[in-house]
């Protein structure tokens, strides 16, 4: 394969929104800038809008990065992938990605996938492949989708390691998730909070992303007191689209008397409030119930924003490594008396010191050099 390769990525790309969306535009401007030949290809379709749990599939962020973006591929519609893969084949580029975050993909993917020409490189680049909320027939979907990949790469060593114990014949590959370069910069902190209307002396914690039940934001609620939060001088944030019941957390937190001392903003947050919240906030908690890997990590380190996450594999790693943060060992009973620790004063700049030693092992150019030195290998 020549030093300058012609690469698709297909998956999901503005308009639509979220981190994955994100991450390849990210992506593809990193292989442009080293003299890759790159196309976008993404969705007309992705979910039936009455199956989507969220408020809308589309983000409202200006977005001006130079791409072109060309959405071609219908998700759940198999009267479409025949052209798509004629159209591939035409273009006649060395390496397709396809990125795989759900098993549900896997027959659209593989309807693409069979038909391309054979001396075309096929990736599969892996969000997650054991699912946060399992379904029966996961396994056997992910082995159907590998059917027809020559190669993988992931975003976290944990799910290099769930792809290599279900896939033994075929070359993987894994690196951190990398740090956005198109994040809105760190602001001042009494500036953010103005900005926010939020209590400049409180410590403040931060619960971010789509909520799901995975994610343990009722654990985290049922981990807190009145009382507790009022002795610490504490707040809780809850910013993220609810994938759930709002009310079944309002009740929560109404029943626990937390309603002075928590605060949900129940929608997809864009970059300005992204920035917003992560300046102001003191400590990112991410009391999960299980994990692959996480974008929200580097997220955090882009704001230097030092974090709390319970003990499972796909997070508590990184931390660990990193010493960016603390892990709760005992989740959840522990859970609150380790953010308590994370609060102290010493410990906040420890961390915050080590988040910036550690960036550059979260950068895109670097992401980028080694995976093409791995598509590149035989």
């Amino acid at each position: 394969m020549g030093k300058h390769s012609s690469i698709v990525l297909i998956g999901p790309a503005l308009p639509f929104r979220g981190g994955i969306s994100e991450t390849q535009h990210q992506f593809a401007l990193s292989l442009i800038k080293r003299g890759h030949h790159v196309q976008l290809w993404t969705f007309t379709k992705l979910y039936p809008q009455i199956i989507f749990p969220g408020s809308s599939q589309y983000s409202t962020d200006y977005h001006d990065d130079g791409l072109n973006v060309s959405r071609k591929i219908h998700a759940y519609n198999p009267m479409t992938w025949k052209r798509v893969a004629q159209e591939l084949n035409k273009l006649n580029p060395q390496i397709v990605v396809f990125r795989y975050y759900t098993p549900l993909l896997t027959f659209c993917y593989r309807g693409i996938m069979k038909l391309l020409d054979k001396h075309i490189l096929k990736i599969g680049f892996v969000d997650n492949w054991v699912a946060h909320e399992k379904r029966i027939y996961d396994g056997f979907l992910n082995k159907i989708f590998a059917q027809h990949i020559d190669k993988f790469s992931a975003l976290s060593e944990n799910v290099a390691s769930q792809i290599a114990s279900n896939i033994h014949s075929k070359p993987i590959w894994h690196n951190p998730h990398p740090i956005s370069k198109d994040l809105y910069p760190k602001i001042e902190k009494t500036k953010a909070r103005k900005q926010l209307g939020w209590n400049q002396s409180s410590n403040i914690l931060l619960f971010y992303g789509i909520i799901r039940k995975y994610k343990g934001l009722d654990v985290l609620l049922r981990s807190l007191s009145r009382d507790l939060l009022d002795r610490e001088n504490i707040e809780l944030k809850v910013v993220g689209d609810c994938y759930q019941s709002k009310a079944y957390y309002r009740k929560l937190i109404k029943s626990n008397q937390l309603d002075q001392k928590v605060q949900c903003y129940f929608q997809f947050a864009g970059k300005t409030l992204t920035q917003l919240v992560f300046s102001a906030a003191d400590l990112l908690v991410l009391p999960y119930r299980s994990a692959t890997q996480s974008g929200i990590i580097p997220l955090s380190y882009h704001y230097d924003l030092p974090l709390v996450v319970s003990d499972v594999e796909g997070i508590a790693r990184i931390v660990k490594r990193d010493q960016s943060g603390l892990v709760s060992k005992h989740f959840p009973s522990d859970f609150y008396q380790t953010i308590i620790s994370s609060l102290q004063k010493e410990k906040i700049e420890s961390f915050k010191a080590n988040i910036l030693k550690s960036k550059s092992s979260y950068d895109w150019d670097y992401f980028t050099e080694q995976w093409i030195s791995f598509v590149n290998s035989s």
